[in-house]
């Protein structure tokens, strides 16, 4: 990103361009690995090319700050294929680079660390030939590296004090973590191997044991578990590796609960492993003629899709409103619909007709956000304080603090309400010709930005407009403090 910035500044296509070249570098890679497994040339040309023009990739392309996911992967897959040739050729040198993009892997994503599964699996299929005693032979002296970095890393995290948060304030329990994930893993691979419906804001709920999906979700699972068991004891070893290295990709999204249940960004290392897994299968077969015509055929249909979906990603306006469409209760897609407004009608010129029907849209679109999430929540709070902006901007003051207190009384801990209350008496009392009217005005801002600044104590907005109280107040002693 620095380098982006550093070339081109805020010009998108910089960005866009160095996303895409990491999308094909991804592809090149996993041709490679499928080379390095020991599959024909066939083979990782048509796992390349299924994976390249895949519209699943349409979201960490298109998405900028997306970008931590394939260039994680690109790294994640250069450590895997050095791996590989260190297996080959027993070249230091491979082992050292492998290891170097395991940590640049892990630097890009955390996520990444389900390398330290995927390449002991590797060895365990192909280099022991699925025999346990062979893979525990060497296994500390093969592995001490790898482990030594994903350990310094989990380190470093629980350092800095990430892990903890993490687990200290889960966004849901375990139990509703696993059903939901169970109905997560089907939705994925539906997604992968039908990518319709494709959404940057899907319309996906939390598990319970009364839902019919999460029974016919598990049913199928199992089922998939069955095939693999089968493969692994007739040592069918494609059927064994590529469904574990999908599955492996997605372990650390599946175990550690997040804020959004499910989306498409999380499943492109998982997209790759199965493109690759279906290209092995095509042309390991005694079909290999018409499995280059069903090749070439999907290749062309999953480009067409991907156009399609990159039509949408044109624009703010037609990414959240073809998410509104497919998904009629998110309230995700409304707040950033109506943000897209509010800033759309703060670049329009003050004379344009078309600035208040802007500010209309966005009102519109935040009332609605806040209503589908029943007035509570993180959106709906971040939806009310964009609505009172919205309000301050066209001058209802009533309808702005109305906002920002509702916003307060649902969490009284919201930083940007509280300073955004105080800005609505700050600017009553300056208004005011009364000096005491004014005064208490001014007061009662102050306190709502100390409540600000004793919770984010370097939030410099509100020790800046906590200084300008006080010097409307002739407070200049505690005025040149904040």
């Amino acid at each position: 990103y620095a380098i982006n910035y550093y070339v081109g500044g805020y010009d998108v296509i910089g960005y866009h361009v160095v996303n895409i070249s990491i999308h094909v570098c991804n592809a090149i890679l996993l041709r490679a690995v499928i080379i390095g497994l020991g599959y024909s040339f066939s083979a990782g040309l048509s796992a390349a090319l299924l994976f390249l023009v895949h519209p699943i990739a349409t979201e960490p392309v298109n998405y900028i700050s997306s970008r931590s996911d394939s260039l994680a992967a690109m790294f994640y897959l250069s450590a895997f294929w050095g791996y590989i040739k260190w297996c080959e050729h027993d070249r230091r040198s491979f082992l050292v680079g492998s290891l170097f993009c395991f940590l640049l892997a892990l630097l890009s994503k955390s996520s990444a660390i389900s390398l330290v599964i995927l390449i002991p699996v590797y060895d365990y299929v192909y280099n022991c030939n699925c025999e346990w005693r062979l893979f525990w032979k060497n296994i500390w002296k093969k592995y001490k590296s790898l482990a030594a970095i994903a350990g310094f890393y989990i380190f470093g995290l629980n350092i800095i004090g990430f892990l903890n948060a993490s687990f200290k304030n889960p966004v849901r329990g375990i139990l509703d973590q696993f059903l939901t994930q169970i109905k997560a893993l089907v939705f994925y691979l539906k997604l992968i191997f039908f990518p319709i419906g494709l959404n940057v804001d899907h319309q996906f709920f939390l598990g319970t044991t009364k839902q019919y999906a999460y029974w016919s979700a598990l049913g199928l699972l199992l089922s998939l578990a069955a095939v693999i068991i089968f493969a692994y004891r007739k040592k069918i070893k494609l059927l064994v590796f590529f469904p574990f290295w999908a599955l492996i990709s997605l372990l650390p999204v599946t175990l550690m609960p997040l804020n959004i249940l499910v989306n498409e960004r999380r499943i492109y290392l998982a997209t790759a492993a199965l493109c690759a897994g279906v290209s092995v299968v095509a042309f390991s077969s005694k079909y290999k003629s018409k499995s280059i015509i069903v090749v070439a055929a999907s290749v062309i249909i999953l480009a067409g899709q991907a156009f399609q979906r990159n039509e949408v990603w044109l624009d703010e306006f037609s990414l959240w409103k073809d998410s509104i469409a497919k998904s009629p209760l998110g309230v995700r897609s409304h707040l950033y619909l109506g943000n897209a407004y509010k800033d759309l009608a703060l670049v329009t010129p003050f004379e344009s007709s078309e600035r208040d029907q802007h500010w209309d849209n966005a009102r519109s679109n935040y009332d609605i956000a806040i209503k589908k999430a029943d007035g509570t929540g993180p959106l709906a709070l971040r939806a009310l304080n964009n609505l009172g902006a919205v309000c301050f901007s066209t001058n209802d003051f009533v309808g702005a603090e109305e906002a920002y207190r509702l916003a307060v009384e649902i969490d009284s801990s919201f930083i940007d309400a509280l300073i955004n209350l105080g800005t609505i008496y700050h600017n009553k009392g300056r208004s005011d010709s009364n000096p005491k009217n004014k005064t208490i005005n001014i007061q009662t801002s102050i306190d709502y930005y100390n409540k600000a600044v004793n919770l984010s104590e370097n939030n410099a907005i509100a020790w800046s407009n906590l200084g300008l109280a006080y010097a409307d107040l002739a407070l200049f002693v505690d005025a040149k403090r904040a």
